[in-house]
């Protein structure tokens, strides 16, 4: 599966498109210039069951990497994803409020092992 990433002002998105047709998608938004928040995903029920989803956190991973960015997934299954699989430590901001598991800011450093 190709995935395109798109962007418009602050908003932006992963994608898979089969047959010109978006069957898969993860938006996010910018704050600022180091940090992406990914605030949705949905995948179509024709690829339930194949690797969409992870394949789409993957390039957003790849892409802030690259980039020298942060990522901060508000779904938790994006945020175990990225710990458990991704070997991704967290790490936390002042302005942050680290009481929700769920919303916890990755550090994509380039000490990182590449996915």
């Amino acid at each position: 599966m190709d995935i395109e990433r798109i962007e418009h002002g602050s908003k932006g998105a992963f994608i898979i498109k089969v047959n010109n047709k978006r069957l898969a998608e993860m938006t996010y938004s910018k704050a600022g210039d180091k940090l992406i928040i990914i605030d949705h995903t949905e995948v179509s029920d024709a690829l339930r069951g194949k690797g969409a989803g992870k394949q789409l956190v993957t390039a957003a991973v790849e892409y802030v990497r690259k980039n020298q960015i942060k990522i901060l997934p508000l779904a938790r299954l994006q945020n175990q994803y990225l710990i458990n699989h991704l070997s991704l430590t967290m790490c936390s901001t002042p302005d942050f409020d680290s009481s929700h598991a769920a919303h916890s800011l990755i550090s994509l450093s380039a000490a990182l092992s590449p996915v």
